[in-house]
């Protein structure tokens, strides 16, 4: 199942839109935080924070529909 949920995962990160994908993997697998990526990005904080909401939520939405 965590092997399964993993590919899950993998798929929905990979159906964000560029730019979307590349803020939230740097969040989350490379570990940076909202100030470091938006220093690394040139972009503000507040866009890092909105991008990776969004990309949590398409995720969720992803799963969910995987699931149910």
């Amino acid at each position: 199942e965590v092997q399964e949920l993993s590919n899950l995962l993998e798929e929905a990160v990979s159906l964000l839109p560029e730019r979307c994908r590349e803020i939230f993997a740097k969040s989350r697998y490379d570990l940076l935080s909202n100030k470091e990526l938006a220093e690394n990005m040139n972009i503000s904080e507040k866009t890092v924070e909105n991008q990776i909401t969004i990309a949590l939520k398409k995720i969720r939405k992803f799963l969910d529909e995987k699931y149910l």
